[in-house]
């Protein structure tokens, strides 16, 4: 996995054939073919690596991935008959069985949160990054969201500070969870007008 997320080992273990150039036994350059052994690049095509593996003892390995609608999977089968069509119907089991998603996409607004004391009165706040899930299908229907912010938010405040966080559960279960930034800067409002706003909260008190 750690691998995977390496973008030249990535592209390297995708790739079905390549030229490379050897040496004859003068040492001329020879341009040669190579050919990945790994069948499930040819065969399935959601395939994208990884590696194959043959011993006696351990037999016919496959350390397999593949990737559709934004979703990696990772299938390593051991000693297996067939290790291209086991490790195919633990990939398509994998697919079926869970579905990724993205329900904080980095610098969407996902709240607009009240703020005192500045030019504006309200503050937008986005995710540092993506929230990316990978959700048991049948738990769809259950995922849910909870904003966190912290009270009584005053002016300035600086776009990036950090005032809040957002978190996706199944049940009690947390499957994730992203701070939440100010999109923008809210400088404080001139005096006056600060002074105006705390007499109006104090009056509406009254």
């Amino acid at each position: 996995r750690h691998a995977l997320r390496l973008p030249g080992f990535a592209e390297l273990v995708c790739r079905g054939q390549a030229e490379v150039c050897g040496a004859d036994a003068r040492g001329r350059p020879v341009p040669q073919s190579l050919w990945n052994t790994n069948r499930l690049i040819f065969s399935y095509q959601w395939a994208d690596g990884v590696k194959t593996g043959t011993t006696s003892a351990a037999g016919n390995c496959l350390v397999a991935s593949a990737s559709r609608r934004g979703l990696q999977l990772i299938a390593v089968v051991l000693n297996s008959g067939d290790r291209w069509d086991d490790a195919r119907r633990l990939l398509e089991w994998g697919f079926g069985r869970f579905a990724l998603r993205n329900p904080a996409p980095a610098g969407t607004v996902i709240a607009r949160v009240p703020v005192r004391g500045g030019r504006t009165p309200t503050a937008d706040l986005t995710p540092v990054r993506d929230l990316y899930l990978v959700v048991e299908r049948e738990d769809l229907g259950r995922l849910r969201t909870v904003l966190d912010v912290t009270p009584d938010l005053r002016a300035p405040l600086r776009a990036g500070a950090v005032v809040g966080t957002f978190t996706a559960r199944v049940g009690e279960r947390v499957l994730g969870q992203v701070p939440l930034a100010v999109r923008q800067d809210v400088p404080a409002a001139p005096w006056w007008r600060r002074l105006l706003e705390r007499i109006s909260r104090f009056t509406s008190r009254g």
